[in-house]
Protein backbone atom coordinates (compact mmCIF):
# COMPACT_ATOMS: atom_id res chain seq x y z
CA UNK A 1 0.00 0.00 0.00
CA UNK A 2 2.93 2.33 0.57
CA UNK A 3 4.48 1.61 -2.82
CA UNK A 4 4.58 4.63 -5.12
CA UNK A 5 2.59 4.42 -8.33
CA UNK A 6 3.52 6.27 -11.49
CA UNK A 7 0.67 7.08 -13.82
CA UNK A 8 1.52 8.03 -17.39
CA UNK A 9 -1.06 10.20 -19.11
CA UNK A 10 -0.96 10.34 -22.89
CA UNK A 11 -2.53 13.17 -24.83
CA UNK A 12 -4.28 11.06 -27.43
CA UNK A 13 -7.50 12.72 -28.59
CA UNK A 14 -8.84 16.21 -27.98
CA UNK A 15 -12.53 16.20 -28.88
CA UNK A 16 -14.86 19.16 -29.05
CA UNK A 17 -18.58 18.99 -29.76
CA UNK A 18 -20.74 21.88 -31.01
CA UNK A 19 -18.43 24.45 -29.44
CA UNK A 20 -18.44 28.20 -30.31
CA UNK A 21 -14.73 28.44 -31.12
CA UNK A 22 -15.06 31.80 -32.90
CA UNK A 23 -17.50 33.23 -30.39
CA UNK A 24 -21.08 34.22 -31.11
CA UNK A 25 -20.75 37.76 -32.42
CA UNK A 26 -22.31 37.69 -35.92
CA UNK A 27 -22.13 33.90 -35.71
CA UNK A 28 -25.62 33.35 -34.33
CA UNK A 29 -28.48 31.37 -35.82
CA UNK A 30 -30.29 34.63 -36.55
CA UNK A 31 -28.39 37.74 -37.50
CA UNK A 32 -28.96 40.48 -34.93
CA UNK A 33 -27.89 44.12 -34.62
CA UNK A 34 -24.91 44.79 -32.40
CA UNK A 35 -26.96 46.43 -29.63
CA UNK A 36 -29.05 43.24 -29.34
CA UNK A 37 -25.87 41.18 -28.98
CA UNK A 38 -24.70 43.47 -26.20
CA UNK A 39 -27.99 43.21 -24.31
CA UNK A 40 -28.00 39.42 -24.61
CA UNK A 41 -24.33 39.21 -23.62
CA UNK A 42 -24.94 41.15 -20.43
CA UNK A 43 -27.66 38.69 -19.48
CA UNK A 44 -25.02 35.94 -19.61
CA UNK A 45 -22.57 38.09 -17.61
CA UNK A 46 -18.84 37.50 -18.18
CA UNK A 47 -19.33 34.44 -20.37
CA UNK A 48 -21.63 36.39 -22.63
CA UNK A 49 -19.21 39.32 -22.74
CA UNK A 50 -16.47 36.97 -23.91
CA UNK A 51 -18.61 35.11 -26.47
CA UNK A 52 -19.96 38.30 -28.03
CA UNK A 53 -16.64 40.17 -28.06
CA UNK A 54 -17.71 42.85 -25.63
CA UNK A 55 -14.45 44.71 -24.83
CA UNK A 56 -12.96 44.53 -21.37
CA UNK A 57 -10.68 47.53 -20.97
CA UNK A 58 -7.54 48.09 -18.99
CA UNK A 59 -7.60 51.54 -17.47
CA UNK A 60 -4.56 53.56 -16.43
CA UNK A 61 -6.45 55.15 -13.56
CA UNK A 62 -8.32 52.18 -12.15
CA UNK A 63 -9.12 48.52 -12.41
CA UNK A 64 -12.78 48.87 -13.38
CA UNK A 65 -13.57 46.50 -16.20
CA UNK A 66 -10.15 44.90 -15.99
CA UNK A 67 -9.86 41.21 -16.85
CA UNK A 68 -7.07 39.07 -15.45
CA UNK A 69 -5.89 37.44 -18.67
CA UNK A 70 -2.85 35.15 -18.82
CA UNK A 71 -2.23 36.43 -22.31
CA UNK A 72 -2.21 40.10 -21.42
CA UNK A 73 0.88 41.92 -22.57
CA UNK A 74 1.75 39.46 -25.34
CA UNK A 75 2.28 40.23 -29.00
CA UNK A 76 -1.13 38.78 -29.84
CA UNK A 77 -3.16 41.49 -28.12
CA UNK A 78 -6.09 43.05 -29.92
CA UNK A 79 -5.67 46.79 -29.81
CA UNK A 80 -8.63 49.04 -30.45
CA UNK A 81 -7.49 52.54 -31.34
CA UNK A 82 -9.37 55.62 -30.19
CA UNK A 83 -10.76 56.84 -26.92
CA UNK A 84 -14.39 55.89 -27.31
CA UNK A 85 -16.63 53.46 -29.09
CA UNK A 86 -20.38 53.96 -29.29
CA UNK A 87 -22.39 50.75 -29.01
CA UNK A 88 -26.14 50.66 -28.37
CA UNK A 89 -26.16 54.35 -27.44
CA UNK A 90 -23.49 53.87 -24.79
CA UNK A 91 -19.97 55.29 -24.77
CA UNK A 92 -17.29 52.87 -23.66
CA UNK A 93 -13.83 54.18 -22.83
CA UNK A 94 -11.22 52.17 -24.71
CA UNK A 95 -7.49 52.47 -24.29
CA UNK A 96 -6.31 48.89 -24.74
CA UNK A 97 -8.59 45.88 -25.15
CA UNK A 98 -7.87 42.19 -24.85
CA UNK A 99 -10.47 39.77 -26.20
CA UNK A 100 -10.24 36.42 -24.45
CA UNK A 101 -11.51 34.24 -27.32
CA UNK A 102 -9.09 35.87 -29.74
CA UNK A 103 -6.24 35.10 -27.36
CA UNK A 104 -7.35 31.50 -26.98
CA UNK A 105 -7.46 31.01 -30.74
CA UNK A 106 -4.23 32.80 -31.65
CA UNK A 107 -1.73 32.78 -28.78
CA UNK A 108 0.67 29.95 -29.56
CA UNK A 109 2.72 29.78 -26.36
CA UNK A 110 -0.18 29.74 -23.93
CA UNK A 111 -3.10 28.13 -25.79
CA UNK A 112 -2.21 26.58 -29.16
CA UNK A 113 1.08 24.88 -28.31
CA UNK A 114 -0.53 22.67 -25.63
CA UNK A 115 -3.13 21.66 -28.23
CA UNK A 116 -0.38 20.40 -30.55
CA UNK A 117 0.59 17.82 -27.94
CA UNK A 118 -2.51 15.74 -28.67
CA UNK A 119 -2.14 12.98 -31.24
CA UNK A 120 -5.44 13.94 -32.83
CA UNK A 121 -7.97 16.76 -32.62
CA UNK A 122 -11.61 16.06 -33.53
CA UNK A 123 -14.49 18.52 -33.87
CA UNK A 124 -18.14 17.50 -34.27
CA UNK A 125 -20.28 20.08 -36.07
CA UNK A 126 -24.04 20.31 -36.65
CA UNK A 127 -24.95 21.39 -40.17
CA UNK A 128 -27.95 22.54 -42.26
CA UNK A 129 -29.13 25.02 -39.61
CA UNK A 130 -30.02 22.30 -37.12
CA UNK A 131 -28.22 23.88 -34.14
CA UNK A 132 -29.71 27.02 -32.61
CA UNK A 133 -27.11 27.52 -29.87
CA UNK A 134 -23.91 26.99 -31.88
CA UNK A 135 -23.93 27.92 -35.55
CA UNK A 136 -21.95 25.85 -38.08
CA UNK A 137 -19.53 28.71 -38.70
CA UNK A 138 -18.30 29.00 -35.12
CA UNK A 139 -18.45 25.24 -34.42
CA UNK A 140 -16.24 24.48 -37.45
CA UNK A 141 -14.23 27.72 -37.10
CA UNK A 142 -15.00 28.52 -40.73
CA UNK A 143 -15.57 31.94 -42.26
CA UNK A 144 -16.84 33.13 -45.60
CA UNK A 145 -13.38 34.59 -46.28
CA UNK A 146 -11.13 31.68 -45.35
CA UNK A 147 -9.57 29.62 -48.13
CA UNK A 148 -7.90 27.14 -45.76
CA UNK A 149 -7.92 23.74 -47.52
CA UNK A 150 -9.91 20.80 -46.16
CA UNK A 151 -9.25 17.28 -47.42
CA UNK A 152 -12.45 15.26 -47.81
CA UNK A 153 -11.70 11.92 -46.20
CA UNK A 154 -15.23 10.52 -46.37
CA UNK A 155 -18.40 11.79 -48.00
CA UNK A 156 -21.40 9.73 -47.00
CA UNK A 157 -23.88 9.28 -49.83
CA UNK A 158 -26.79 6.92 -49.34
CA UNK A 159 -29.52 6.14 -51.80
CA UNK A 160 -33.13 5.69 -50.77
CA UNK A 161 -35.43 7.32 -48.28
CA UNK A 162 -34.39 10.30 -46.23
CA UNK A 163 -34.82 8.28 -43.05
CA UNK A 164 -31.94 6.09 -44.21
CA UNK A 165 -29.47 8.94 -44.51
CA UNK A 166 -26.22 8.65 -42.60
CA UNK A 167 -25.91 10.63 -39.38
CA UNK A 168 -22.52 11.84 -40.69
CA UNK A 169 -22.54 14.01 -43.80
CA UNK A 170 -18.79 14.21 -44.34
CA UNK A 171 -15.44 13.93 -42.61
CA UNK A 172 -12.73 16.42 -43.52
CA UNK A 173 -9.21 17.00 -42.28
CA UNK A 174 -6.92 20.01 -42.18
CA UNK A 175 -3.15 19.70 -42.21
CA UNK A 176 -0.99 21.18 -39.48
CA UNK A 177 0.96 24.29 -40.44
CA UNK A 178 3.55 25.36 -37.87
CA UNK A 179 4.39 28.53 -39.79
CA UNK A 180 0.84 29.81 -39.32
CA UNK A 181 0.69 28.61 -35.72
CA UNK A 182 3.89 30.36 -34.67
CA UNK A 183 3.34 33.57 -36.60
CA UNK A 184 2.59 36.69 -34.56
CA UNK A 185 -0.79 38.09 -35.49
CA UNK A 186 -1.59 41.28 -33.58
CA UNK A 187 -4.80 42.77 -34.92
CA UNK A 188 -4.89 46.55 -34.79
CA UNK A 189 -8.42 47.63 -35.54
CA UNK A 190 -9.67 51.18 -35.77
CA UNK A 191 -12.93 52.59 -34.55
CA UNK A 192 -13.28 54.13 -37.98
CA UNK A 193 -13.92 50.63 -39.26
CA UNK A 194 -17.40 49.12 -39.22
CA UNK A 195 -17.66 46.82 -36.19
CA UNK A 196 -18.90 43.90 -38.29
CA UNK A 197 -15.82 44.23 -40.48
CA UNK A 198 -13.65 44.15 -37.36
CA UNK A 199 -15.26 40.90 -36.23
CA UNK A 200 -14.90 39.46 -39.73
CA UNK A 201 -11.17 40.19 -39.71
CA UNK A 202 -10.71 38.75 -36.21
CA UNK A 203 -12.66 35.62 -37.14
CA UNK A 204 -10.51 35.10 -40.23
CA UNK A 205 -7.31 35.21 -38.17
CA UNK A 206 -8.79 32.89 -35.55
CA UNK A 207 -10.10 30.48 -38.17
CA UNK A 208 -6.77 30.08 -39.96
CA UNK A 209 -4.86 29.70 -36.70
CA UNK A 210 -7.19 27.00 -35.39
CA UNK A 211 -7.27 25.15 -38.71
CA UNK A 212 -3.47 25.15 -38.72
CA UNK A 213 -3.49 22.87 -35.66
CA UNK A 214 -4.59 19.99 -37.88
CA UNK A 215 -8.11 18.68 -37.30
CA UNK A 216 -10.54 15.96 -38.18
CA UNK A 217 -13.91 17.66 -38.64
CA UNK A 218 -17.04 15.52 -38.54
CA UNK A 219 -20.09 17.24 -40.03
CA UNK A 220 -23.31 15.69 -38.76
CA UNK A 221 -26.96 16.02 -39.74
CA UNK A 222 -29.28 15.41 -36.77
CA UNK A 223 -32.53 16.54 -38.38
CA UNK A 224 -33.90 13.06 -39.05
CA UNK A 225 -33.11 12.01 -35.48
CA UNK A 226 -35.07 14.84 -33.91
CA UNK A 227 -38.08 13.82 -31.81
CA UNK A 228 -39.80 16.87 -33.34
CA UNK A 229 -40.90 16.13 -36.89
CA UNK A 230 -39.34 18.21 -39.68
CA UNK A 231 -41.02 19.05 -42.97
CA UNK A 232 -39.36 19.52 -46.38
CA UNK A 233 -39.42 22.88 -48.12
CA UNK A 234 -40.81 22.03 -51.52
CA UNK A 235 -39.28 25.14 -53.09
CA UNK A 236 -35.69 24.20 -52.15
CA UNK A 237 -33.48 21.30 -53.32
CA UNK A 238 -32.17 18.92 -50.63
CA UNK A 239 -29.19 20.41 -48.83
CA UNK A 240 -27.26 17.15 -48.79
CA UNK A 241 -27.83 16.69 -52.48
CA UNK A 242 -26.38 20.13 -53.17
CA UNK A 243 -23.32 19.29 -51.08
CA UNK A 244 -22.87 15.89 -52.76
CA UNK A 245 -23.15 17.42 -56.22
CA UNK A 246 -20.55 20.04 -55.28
CA UNK A 247 -18.16 17.35 -54.07
CA UNK A 248 -18.72 15.24 -57.19
CA UNK A 249 -17.81 18.19 -59.40
CA UNK A 250 -14.54 18.73 -57.56
CA UNK A 251 -11.48 17.34 -59.30
CA UNK A 252 -9.63 14.56 -57.51
CA UNK A 253 -6.06 15.30 -56.45
CA UNK A 254 -3.19 13.16 -55.28
CA UNK A 255 -2.55 13.80 -51.61
CA UNK A 256 0.22 12.13 -49.67
CA UNK A 257 -0.59 11.14 -46.06
CA UNK A 258 1.03 13.58 -43.67
CA UNK A 259 1.58 16.15 -46.40
CA UNK A 260 1.09 19.88 -46.12
CA UNK A 261 -1.82 21.09 -48.22
CA UNK A 262 -2.28 24.75 -49.07
CA UNK A 263 -4.65 26.72 -51.25
CA UNK A 264 -3.82 29.39 -53.80
CA UNK A 265 -5.44 30.83 -56.89
CA UNK A 266 -4.31 30.47 -60.48
CA UNK A 267 -3.44 33.65 -62.32
CA UNK A 268 -5.58 34.76 -65.21
CA UNK A 269 -5.06 32.67 -68.33
CA UNK A 270 -3.12 29.93 -66.59
CA UNK A 271 -3.49 26.35 -67.74
CA UNK A 272 -3.36 23.15 -65.75
CA UNK A 273 0.25 22.48 -64.92
CA UNK A 274 2.55 21.21 -62.21
CA UNK A 275 5.27 23.35 -60.73
CA UNK A 276 7.96 22.03 -58.43
CA UNK A 277 9.05 24.19 -55.52
CA UNK A 278 12.63 23.21 -54.71
CA UNK A 279 12.53 24.41 -51.10
CA UNK A 280 10.59 21.64 -49.40
CA UNK A 281 9.75 19.56 -52.44
CA UNK A 282 6.14 20.65 -52.89
CA UNK A 283 4.08 19.87 -55.96
CA UNK A 284 1.70 22.61 -57.06
CA UNK A 285 -1.33 21.56 -59.07
CA UNK A 286 -3.11 24.46 -60.72
CA UNK A 287 -6.51 23.97 -62.30
CA UNK A 288 -7.69 26.29 -65.05
CA UNK A 289 -8.34 29.99 -65.21
CA UNK A 290 -9.18 31.65 -61.88
CA UNK A 291 -9.88 28.28 -60.27
CA UNK A 292 -8.53 27.51 -56.80
CA UNK A 293 -5.53 25.31 -56.45
CA UNK A 294 -6.79 21.82 -55.76
CA UNK A 295 -3.85 20.47 -53.79
CA UNK A 296 -0.25 21.07 -52.82
CA UNK A 297 1.43 17.92 -51.57
CA UNK A 298 4.78 17.16 -50.08
CA UNK A 299 6.73 14.04 -50.98
CA UNK A 300 6.08 11.20 -48.57
CA UNK A 301 7.24 7.65 -48.23
CA UNK A 302 3.61 6.62 -47.75
CA UNK A 303 1.55 5.78 -50.78
CA UNK A 304 -0.29 8.83 -52.18
CA UNK A 305 -4.08 8.77 -52.15
CA UNK A 306 -6.67 10.34 -54.43
CA UNK A 307 -8.52 12.98 -52.41
CA UNK A 308 -10.73 15.97 -53.01
CA UNK A 309 -9.87 19.29 -51.42
CA UNK A 310 -12.31 22.11 -50.67
CA UNK A 311 -11.90 25.50 -49.05
CA UNK A 312 -13.20 26.48 -45.64
CA UNK A 313 -15.55 29.07 -47.13
CA UNK A 314 -16.96 26.48 -49.55
CA UNK A 315 -17.79 24.14 -46.68
CA UNK A 316 -19.55 26.97 -44.86
CA UNK A 317 -21.54 27.90 -47.95
CA UNK A 318 -23.02 24.43 -48.45
CA UNK A 319 -23.22 23.25 -44.83
CA UNK A 320 -25.40 26.21 -43.83
CA UNK A 321 -28.13 25.64 -46.38
CA UNK A 322 -31.50 24.44 -45.12
CA UNK A 323 -34.20 22.63 -47.04
CA UNK A 324 -36.52 21.77 -44.13
CA UNK A 325 -38.93 23.46 -41.75
CA UNK A 326 -37.55 22.48 -38.37
CA UNK A 327 -37.03 23.39 -34.75
CA UNK A 328 -33.22 23.51 -34.50
CA UNK A 329 -32.55 21.29 -31.47
CA UNK A 330 -29.49 19.61 -32.95
CA UNK A 331 -27.31 20.93 -30.14
CA UNK A 332 -29.25 18.90 -27.59
CA UNK A 333 -29.07 15.82 -29.82
CA UNK A 334 -25.32 15.89 -30.37
CA UNK A 335 -24.22 16.97 -26.89
CA UNK A 336 -24.42 14.18 -24.32
CA UNK A 337 -26.79 15.37 -21.65
CA UNK A 338 -28.54 13.22 -19.05
CA UNK A 339 -29.49 15.78 -16.44
CA UNK A 340 -33.07 14.50 -16.49
CA UNK A 341 -35.18 11.71 -17.99
CA UNK A 342 -36.48 13.86 -20.84
CA UNK A 343 -32.96 14.61 -22.03
CA UNK A 344 -32.02 10.94 -21.72
CA UNK A 345 -34.93 9.94 -23.94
Amino acid sequence: NNASVTVHLHRNIFMTTATPHLGQSFNCFYSAPRFVEILFARMLKQTGMDLFFIPTTKSKTGSKGKRASPAAGTDDQVLVDGRQEEEGGELVELEETTLLLFQMATNYEIFLQPMTMFQKRVAYINVFKSDFQVHTSTASFSTDRSTYPHIIEENYIQEGKEEGLSFVVATCTTERDDNILRSKTPCHVSNDTNFKEKISELNLIMSDKLNALGWTKVFVDTRHYSPIKTLPKTCKPPSRELWNNFVEEKSTSTVSPGSNVHSFHATSGSTARAVSLLSGGFDFVLKGEEEPLIAVTQASSSRPQAKKVVESREILKFMTKNDRVQIPIGHNLIVVNSKNRRYQE
